[in-house]
């Protein structure tokens, strides 16, 4: 898809025809004085529908600038280890604590209160704290939701208000 919206931006004012070529492993598309390439892929696309309405085991409602404060601080301690790596665990007494490791250094760790907490109460997730990052700072609003399924599923992201708004962040091996 993202080809496609590319070749209609380079070929909107091409004046002449242009050339299509598609073999089972290519796509190519061509004027006199440009030419776009692109790999097919093949098999089917995950269906990331399943990931946003499946239920969630453990949700947790949060201050959405405390995470941003303090995923930003630890994700700085762990710099460009391990794809700056930080780690998400649940604590009793409805804490939220984010980690993260560097050998030459050693270990950062803070804790967030929850405001609200459902299901399970489990969470143990590695994830690039860039992505989170990144995640929070466009997500409106005050406070921000987080499901989590379970080991090596996805951490989800959204908006209290607004439910279209949704990040999907995956998992890093620890």
């Amino acid at each position: 898809m993202r080809t496609l919206k590319e070749v209609i931006k380079v070929f909107k004012n091409t004046k002449g025809s242009l050339r299509l070529s598609i073999t089972d492993q290519l796509f190519k598309v061509e004027s006199n004085e440009t030419m776009i390439t692109s790999k097919l892929l093949d098999g089917a696309y995950p269906n990331v529908g399943d990931l946003l309405t499946a239920s969630a085991k453990t949700v947790l409602t949060l201050d959405k600038n405390r995470m941003l404060e303090r995923v930003g601080r630890a994700g700085l301690f762990a710099g460009n280890f391990r794809n700056h790596q930080v780690k998400l665990c649940l604590m009793e007494g409805k804490q939220l604590n984010i980690s993260s490791f560097l050998p030459e250094v050693g270990n950062i760790e803070e804790n967030i209160p929850l405001k609200e907490l459902s299901g399970v109460g489990k969470l143990d997730v590695h994830i690039d704290s860039i992505f989170l990052l990144e995640a929070l700072k466009v997500t409106k609003g005050e406070d921000v939701k987080l499901f989590y399924k379970g080991m090596m599923s996805p951490l989800i992201i959204r908006n209290l208000r607004n439910e279209e708004q949704v990040h999907v962040i995956s998992p890093v091996r620890a």
